[in-house]
């Protein structure tokens, strides 16, 4: 009798084979995508803060109290300035919630930490309410004092930009 199909478990082992094939071809996130994807996403909360929680808008002194990310060895903290004097004290923190107790500090919640140290060109980069970055550094006396400026963040091998007047960020 001659055979002229293939049996069913010969084509399980085919499917199989091939299936374990496409798995290790299949590029693999690494430590770094994690990080730099950790990096964006923090940014992009920050943003989403500055935009969404304009809070100081008929204070006097609305423009040193912006949402702003500082990176700090290998963490980042997101907070804002409420009481203007450029310290991170506790109560300044984003916290995840508003119900939620933890707050987003790399220095205390691994979530906002990652592997190696992170270099920007500025150590804290303040977003108004239009998402747009402004060196933290450069707020003064008058609203309009302020210096916006493209971000550029290094970590490892990859390169950020924070382009100042859309908050776009381009992984380069």
């Amino acid at each position: 009798m001659s055979k002229n199909a293939f049996s069913m478990l010969e084509l399980v082992f085919v499917i199989i084979i091939i299936g374990i094939i496409v798995a290790s071809a299949l590029p693999k996130q690494t430590d770094n995508e994690d990080d730099i994807n950790k990096i964006k996403s923090t940014i992009n909360f920050t943003k989403h803060l500055a935009i969404n929680d304009y809070k100081y808008k008929d204070e006097a002194e609305w423009w040193k109290h912006l949402w702003r990310i500082s990176f700090i060895d290998n963490s980042m903290v997101v907070w804002q300035d409420s009481n203007g004097d450029t310290n991170i004290d506790e109560d300044e923190i984003a916290k995840l919630s508003a119900s939620s107790t933890k707050k987003m500090d790399g220095r205390t919640n691994k979530s906002y930490s990652v592997s190696n140290n992170i270099i920007a060109t500025m150590d804290s980069v303040c977003f108004d309410r239009f998402a747009r970055a402004i060196d933290c550094e450069t707020i003064g006396d008058h609203p309009y004092d302020r210096e916006f400026k493209d971000v550029n963040i290094t970590y490892n091998n990859d390169k950020l930009t924070i382009y100042s007047r859309t908050g776009y960020i381009e992984e380069n």
